[in-house]
């Protein structure tokens, strides 16, 4: 696998198959929720990832409820805030942003818009 400085994510199960599929193509270490821990909850979600050091990619909202309501501990979170028009949406915003201009989103909680980031440290 290829080395970038952060590559370890852990898509939900609201994210297109075949965005993981267009990951693990660019080498990505990918993993998903359906194929490791179908049903889970969103906390259940967010402990997993945390203790596998996994950055979640998502399209619900209820991480950032869960991580700065009730500042729930976790890598880092992706989360896509934007109509799902294609799954190549999301593989395109990770290879553009997190993987060609190495960026790592590790302890960070970024939302993507379709016109923008957010980016909020989770240190501060």
């Amino acid at each position: 696998m290829t080395t970038f400085p952060f590559e370890r994510y852990l898509l939900d199960e609201n994210v297109p198959y075949r965005v993981i599929i267009d990951l693990r193509e660019q080498d990505i270490n990918v993993k998903s929720v359906l194929e490791l821990i179908p049903g889970s909850s969103d906390k259940e979600i967010i402990s997993f990832a945390n203790y596998n050091n996994y950055v979640v990619v998502t399209f619900d909202s209820d991480f950032g409820e869960l991580i700065f309501r009730e500042k729930l501990s976790n890598q880092g979170v992706l989360y896509f805030r934007t109509p799902l028009t294609s799954p190549t949406i999301v593989f395109e915003y990770i290879r553009k942003y997190f993987i060609k201009n190495h960026y790592n989103p590790q302890g960070k909680f970024i939302t993507i818009t379709k016109s923008t980031i957010r980016i909020r440290d989770m240190k501060e």
